[in-house]
């Protein structure tokens, strides 16, 4: 008989969580072993980390470094490592991947590890960084209610009741006291969720009984495929496109907590609610009703309450690399207003960043936190223009965020759709924008149409000319020769400058 957790149908895991494996512990268990554990054994062999530290947990982690002599934090988004070959002391390698610290990536190793003693601890080692291998106890006060450290990766809860992940304190060459702390990354299961459930802690209301059986209703629990679970948080971003004017929502899914009931537990809204921007986790709209295999779509169902759709959706998101990839989802939609006038609407989860709608960087203006919306103006020197291709300077174009905190980037268009490839000739002025964190340097992209075509300007500048990441300010400028010569007899030289700011 296979160890209590350690199949599919599992008591615990969900499918944002998953079952650690070690190796097999083939000795008697202690008949003393202190009573009150969360497992029972009688004599069977077990499993070293399912039986003394955790039967399930988390899928992913969230893991933040901070060096407080330079202020400098980052973060990382780290899977769980399982079967991975484990040392002659048992250690289950779990949380295992690329942090990063003054611009240098290194691999982190999350163990845990049960001693000849029968105790839990659980280990980091960052041998590039010189980190040195340290272990924390988790004792049995952090199994239980209210840590409950297998699901939630918390060590302890502060005076003001906020969860504090697990932390660790060591020097290396690069900073002294650096702070690494692992937590949970904000997502909720769609598929795996069990029901009947049994109260384990006392934490389900009304009755607030241990032991007591209640029923899983929250409204997300199955509702599609391929995507078994999802981010609890997102920022959405409209804009605009005639006046440029952009606003952000942070978004929340359905209840806080996923063990009471909810019935709009696939909704994400802001504090607006009904009156704000609604996003709905929803089957394929092509599938047959009821069909168990259709994928997950989000619908945009409204901007607020004057602007609502019927059948607005994203494309399937599943797990992978790409921009539909779950638990972290992305979609942009472009839709009509009232006056027939584009709205971007952008909708971004990210995995581990607590406030949706600000991005703390990496690399350029490490530990600054930047909007997700930046605007470029693009205007040009000089008095003489050959025909019609730049005669619609200057303009101003609203710039999305769609890099990550360590990779950070913005893209802009000047219009929704496509236009004809040139700046300012023909009835769609096609202009593509795109600021990027290349190494320690803020890159400048832009020309026309999807491939930056040089119609009639094109290029890319490594570095700016003036540069403030607080607040946000880069100016960078080119020679304009491409919008034609300057003004005749005695022409000052002709430039193209593009000014970014908040």
């Amino acid at each position: 008989m296979a160890s209590k957790g350690s199949g599919p149908n599992s008591c615990c895991c969900t499918s944002c969580e998953i079952i650690p494996h070690t190796v097999v512990y083939s000795a008697q268990i202690p008949q003393d072993y202190a009573p009150g554990n969360i497992f029972s054994f009688g004599g069977k062999p077990i499993d070293q980390v399912q039986g003394f530290c955790c039967m399930c947990l988390p899928a992913h982690a969230c893991v933040t470094l901070y060096c407080p002599a330079t202020d400098e934090t980052t973060r990382a988004y780290l899977p769980v490592k399982c079967g991975l070959v484990v040392t002659a002391e048992a250690d289950a390698e779990l949380y295992q991947g690329t942090v990063y610290l003054g611009g240098q990536a290194h691999t982190a190793h999350f163990t845990l590890n049960v001693g000849d003693d029968l105790k839990c601890f659980f280990c980091l080692e960052i041998p590039s960084l010189g980190f040195e291998k340290q272990c924390l106890e988790i004792t049995q006060q952090h199994m239980v209610f209210p840590l409950m450290w297998c699901k939630t990766l918390t060590y302890e809860i502060d005076s003001y009741g906020n969860r504090l992940g697990t932390t660790f304190i060591g020097s290396v060459y690069e900073c002294e006291n650096l702070q690494v702390n692992i937590s949970l990354p904000s997502v909720k299961a769609i598929t795996g969720r069990q029901s009947p459930l049994v109260d384990s802690y006392g934490t389900v209301g009304p009755a607030f009984t241990i032991g007591a059986i209640y029923q899983d209703n929250d409204s997300i629990k199955d509702r599609c495929q391929g995507c078994g679970c999802i981010a609890t948080t997102a920022c959405l971003t409209v804009y605009h496109v005639k006046d440029g004017t952009s606003a952000a929502y942070t978004l929340n899914l359905g209840c806080e907590q996923c063990d009471l009931e909810c019935t709009t537990g696939h909704i994400y809204s802001s504090i607006l609610g009904d009156y704000g921007p609604l996003v709905s986790i929803e089957a394929d709209p092509n599938c047959a009703p009821g069909d168990p295999t259709c994928d997950c779509y989000l619908k945009l169902v409204q901007v607020d309450h004057t602007l609502k759709f019927n059948n607005v959706y994203s494309g399937p998101i599943t797990k992978g690399t790409t921009q539909g990839s779950c638990p972290f989802p992305k979609a942009r939609w472009v839709v009509q207003d009232a006056s027939n006038e584009s709205v971007i609407v952008d909708f971004r989860t990210e995995a581990c960043q607590s406030q949706p709608c600000a991005i703390t960087a990496s690399g350029c203006c490490v530990g600054v936190e930047m909007p997700t919306t930046l605007h470029v103006t693009i205007e040009r020197t000089g008095g003489f223009v050959a025909g019609n291709s730049c005669l619609c300077l200057p303009v101003t174009i609203p710039m999305l965020f769609d890099g990550s905190p360590i990779n950070p980037a913005w893209t802009g268009r000047l219009d929704a759709f496509p236009g004809d490839g040139s700046w300012c000739s023909g009835g769609s002025p096609d202009f593509k924008v795109r600021l990027v964190c290349g190494g320690i340097n803020w890159r400048f992209i832009y020309g026309a149409g999807e491939g930056y075509n040089a119609a009639p300007c094109s290029g890319q500048i490594e570095e700016p000319g003036e540069f403030t990441c607080r607040p946000i300010y880069l100016r960078y400028t080119v020679d304009g020769i491409c919008c034609g010569p300057s003004g005749i007899p005695a022409p000052p030289p002709q430039q193209l400058v593009f000014t970014i700011t908040e």
